[in-house]
């Protein structure tokens, strides 16, 4: 008998789907890498520490989770021109 990698429990809900539908497409997840003022940091680990997936009973956030949602909101926002920064159209998109 094999013993098992992970314990972890499999990521059900909209992150799964949404990793689903990327592994359709034949994209895969890029590492971003980023210094981040420590006091960000803090409050994602409390952000987390007290968040439950929605589509899971038992499963807690991670942090990537909800920089992940954060960063969906950030494209949303500047898709609808309300961003701080000023950006050129790309004409890929």
């Amino acid at each position: 008998m094999k013993a098992k990698l992970s314990t972890r429990p499999a990521r059900t809900g909209a992150i799964q789907k949404q990793k689903e539908e990327m592994a359709q497409r034949g994209k895969r997840e890029t590492r971003l890498v980023a210094d981040i003022p420590s006091r960000f940091h803090r409050r994602l680990k409390g952000m987390s520490a007290g968040a439950m997936d929605p589509n899971s009973e038992n499963q807690n956030v991670a942090i990537k989770d909800l920089v992940v949602e954060a960063l969906e909101g950030l494209f949303e926002k500047y898709e609808k021109g309300d961003g701080y920064y000023i950006l050129e159209k790309d004409e890929d998109e």
